[in-house]
């Protein structure tokens, strides 16, 4: 009798860290993270891997981490169109990550290198990160940190240490609570793990509320974003419905007034062109700049040949040709029709150098990289989201920004994608930045 209870009881207690392991991952990271419980996502599985055999704590923290990535799952099938078996590879691959960091993180602890334990596990996890943002189709998606961004103090870290230390902070956070919670450890290493993670959590937003002190020293751009109503699809080469976007947004530019110098940013794929159809719409848009003396970018699915390239054309206000950029990092599985870019590409305006990038492009942190070397200090990103993913792909992306010290500019399909609320353009300092107007077409 007392050997049934001892297993039903130790059958709830494995079930139960799973459970809150998988619940707390599915409610604090993903599409629509809660940002505090991200905090204590991984704390039940590291609590009870010191308490349990190695085959149980793997069970738990495999089982708990795979079940919370079940809307993920569902995003990378239904939205992406990732096909199955290599969604259950994705999943299973990154839960196989966590385990092997909560073992690591139990062996260690089992040996009394409390310390070591808090400091080693985050460091593993973080590493996988950034492992999975340099090798990965889907950059740095998979962060801890993309649920912070809204949390501005928790957010300067990234400036620093870009991404990354956020999810270290966050991991190691939850590790240093299972050290001091863990049994069969002396109070000195106790206290000493609880007093490193203090320190090092109040030297962090210290620092983050330092700086969001500040005031911005950058100037200010006047920029719009222009979205016509109904996006979210690409209207097909000479349709009326492409037709019409593309009268909307030239309507949009000849009755509104606008700033000399002003930005103005159509989003991903606006419409769809070819070689007969281009012309006309490089001619209208080019007047267009030229007479309001502001610079365009417009966001087109072009069509040449045999290949379909995610474009955005710069129109400047000296009436030029449009400056081209094509997108260096289509979304695999849902563009998986469209050939890469090769290149960054760079514009020389009075407001100072301006970079182009496309949506999905900025998911990956070298490319941000990449234009604040060349000496970006704004970028201008259309951009175009499934509806279940507005908020976390606006995130993800501006954070490039506040790693790299630029402003960022992205215009989205929907008013709904943007952040809530206005922010002055200083993302090193005050995280995601918007912009002055967002006009429809």
């Amino acid at each position: 009798m007392d050997s049934a209870r001892n297993w039903w009881g130790r059958t709830l207690l494995l079930s139960g860290a799973a459970a809150a392991t998988a619940g707390l991952f599915y409610l604090g990271t993903g599409l629509h993270p809660m940002p505090w419980l991200t905090w204590l996502a991984p704390l039940p599985a590291l609590l009870i891997a010191p308490r349990i055999s190695l085959p149980a704590a793997t069970a738990v923290a495999f089982t708990g981490y795979l079940v919370g990535l079940a809307g993920y799952g569902r995003y990378l099938l239904a939205d992406l169109e990732i096909p199955g078996p290599a969604v259950i590879g994705i999943l299973t691959g990154v839960s196989m990550i966590f385990t092997v960091v909560v073992l690591l993180f139990r062996g260690l602890l089992r040996r009394g290198w409390a310390l070591t334990a808090a400091v080693v596990a985050p460091a593993a996890w973080t590493s996988a990160e950034f492992l999975m943002g340099r090798l990965g189709p889907y950059g740095a998606n998979w962060s801890l940190a993309n649920a912070q961004a809204d949390l501005l103090p928790i957010l300067q870290t990234a400036s620093i240490t870009g991404v990354y230390g956020v999810s270290f902070l966050i991991f190691g956070t939850a590790a240093a609570i299972a050290v001091v919670a863990a049994p069969r450890i002396d109070d000195q290493r106790r206290v000493v793990t609880l007093l490193v993670a203090v320190a090092v959590l109040a030297v962090a937003l210290g620092f983050g509320a330092i700086r969001l002190a500040q005031s911005p020293s950058t100037p200010t751009v006047r920029v719009a974003l222009v979205a016509a109503h109904g996006a979210g699809n690409v209207p097909e080469v000479g349709t009326m419905e492409a037709r019409s976007r593309m009268a909307a947004g030239l309507s949009w530019l000849r009755d509104h007034e606008t700033q000399q110098g002003m930005i103005i940013v159509f989003p991903e794929k606006d419409f769809a062109v070819d070689q007969n159809t281009l012309p006309a719409v490089i001619t209208a848009f080019g007047a267009v700049a030229h007479r309001k003396q502001a610079t365009i970018v417009l966001g087109l699915e072009h069509h040449t040949g045999s290949d379909i390239f995610n474009t955005a054309l710069v129109f400047t206000p000296d009436g030029a040709e449009p400056l081209v950029y094509h997108k260096q990092r289509p979304v695999v599985g849902a563009e998986d029709e469209v050939t890469p870019g090769t290149g960054d590409l760079l514009v020389s305006t009075p407001s100072g150098v301006l970079g182009i990038a496309i949506c999905a492009d900025l998911g990956h942190p070298e490319i941000g990289r990449h234009y604040a070397q060349a000496g970006a200090r704004l970028l201008l990103v259309p951009a175009l989201d499934f509806q279940v993913d507005d908020w976390s792909q606006s995130r993800v992306q501006l954070l490039r920004g506040v790693e790299s010290g630029f402003s960022t500019v992205r215009a989205p399909d929907r008013a709904s994608s943007l952040p809530p609320t206005r922010m002055a353009a200083s993302p090193p300092r005050h995280g995601p930045t918007t912009t002055a107007r967002r006009p429809s077409a």
